[in-house]
């Protein structure tokens, strides 16, 4: 998945502030979950992710590696029919048509794509569906079912249940290879999303302090915000200038520039919660990773 996304995707210049090839430059924290995606043991990944994050890009990427590399009836659930004829417009049009490989499996014709109904590509069934709608979510089965924002979701799609137990109801007849991708800006301990995140194995963003080489887990804890005189935080607009708020490690108490911040995210790793790291970068306490797994995106974690 990671090799297809660098020769094959392509942000788009309507959507990205950053367009072009894919380069996991920016987001090196979602290496280690695309390698997870194409391994056989992992079943569910559950992401939740401060915005622009690349939450949206990591389902853009399972969609256009499952059409060109492992096909499967790949469903995708937004949160209502106007955020899925946005999804199609913005995003996954300008995907397809970005890579001539893709644009073959849909017979080189971007109207060939649906809202509301399946898809028909050379090799897969594509379904954009909204999660109000129990027709897009429980009428054919699936292989790969994307949700996407369900904090947003409602709690149940009429008399039924909750959309994501209907969306999972597809994949029954997928038991040995189904994948799916839940993932969501967290809102409140009990929606929809965060009681599906807590089903997984948590996995947090392990680094090492570029002053000391010591490794710990990024937190908001490490974040230090500057004061003013009587000790009291300063005004918002003043944070947002800059120069006013540092991360400082655990260990050493050194404050990091951005770029020691920026230096320490692209050399870190996810380890399972419970687990540490050594100074030599070797994990341990960890135990055999489960068919389910959940991993936390921060805005300390972005370029």
């Amino acid at each position: 998945m990671v090799t297809w996304a660098r020769e094959h995707y392509v942000l788009p210049r309507e959507t990205a502030q950053i367009y072009g090839r894919w380069s996991s430059e920016y987001v090196p924290f979602w290496l280690e979950p695309m390698q997870w995606w194409s391994s056989g043991t992992l079943r569910q990944l559950n992401a939740a992710a401060c915005t622009q994050a690349g939450k949206t890009e990591f389902a853009n990427i399972a969609m256009g590696y499952a059409a060109d590399i492992d096909p499967g009836p790949f469903l995708i659930c937004l949160p209502t029919e106007d955020v899925a004829k946005q999804r199609l417009a913005t995003r996954i049009r300008p995907m397809f048509r970005s890579c001539p490989s893709l644009m073959r499996k849909i017979g080189n014709d971007l109207a060939n794509f649906n809202i509301g109904k399946e898809t028909i590509m050379t090799d897969m069934i594509l379904y954009v569906g909204w999660a109000n709608s129990a027709i897009t979510l429980s009428d054919r089965p699936c292989r790969y079912v994307v949700f996407d924002e369900p904090t947003k979701y409602p709690a149940s799609v009429g008399s039924d249940t909750d959309p994501i137990s209907l969306g999972k109801r597809r994949q029954r007849g997928f038991t040995l290879n189904a994948k799916t991708y839940c993932c969501s800006s967290p809102v409140l301990e009990d929606d929809l999303f965060w009681q599906e995140w807590l089903k997984g194995d948590p996995y947090d963003w392990h680094v090492p302090c570029p002053k000391c080489g010591q490794w710990h887990q990024m937190a908001w804890e490490h974040v230090w915000l500057q004061k003013d005189d009587r000790g009291q935080l300063l005004d918002p607009k003043e944070y947002a200038k800059g120069n006013h708020a540092f991360y400082r490690c655990p260990h050493c108490q050194g404050f990091w520039t951005e770029f020691q911040r920026w230096q320490a995210v692209t050399a870190g790793r996810w380890v399972q919660a419970g687990a540490t790291v050594t100074a030599e970068g070797t994990i341990e306490g960890g135990r055999p990773a489960g068919p389910v797994r959940s991993i936390r995106i921060c805005a300390w974690m972005l370029h």
